[in-house]
């Protein structure tokens, strides 16, 4: 297996796709709540979180193409 190490920094996407699905699966359920059974759901948080995921995505892009474009040659830091 080697010497892999668990990296956040490279495992970002895969993290901010996890966060959407869940976002969506509680987003159906809660419209499906509000409508089938007259719930209190405030679909507005649902909004607030694609907001958050959204704006996380653009720090972590941003990163990623300041990261890639200040990178030296020769991997020296």
């Amino acid at each position: 297996m080697g010497n892999k190490k668990f990296s956040l920094r490279k495992k970002w996407l895969d993290i901010v796709l996890v966060m959407v699905i869940i976002l969506f699966v509680m987003f159906v359920f809660g419209y499906f709540a509000k409508g089938l059974y007259n719930k209190d759901f405030d679909l507005a948080a649902c909004w607030a979180g694609v907001a958050a995921i959204a704006s996380v995505s653009a720090a972590g892009l941003g990163n990623y193409y300041l990261d890639k474009k200040n990178k030296s040659g020769g991997g020296d830091a």
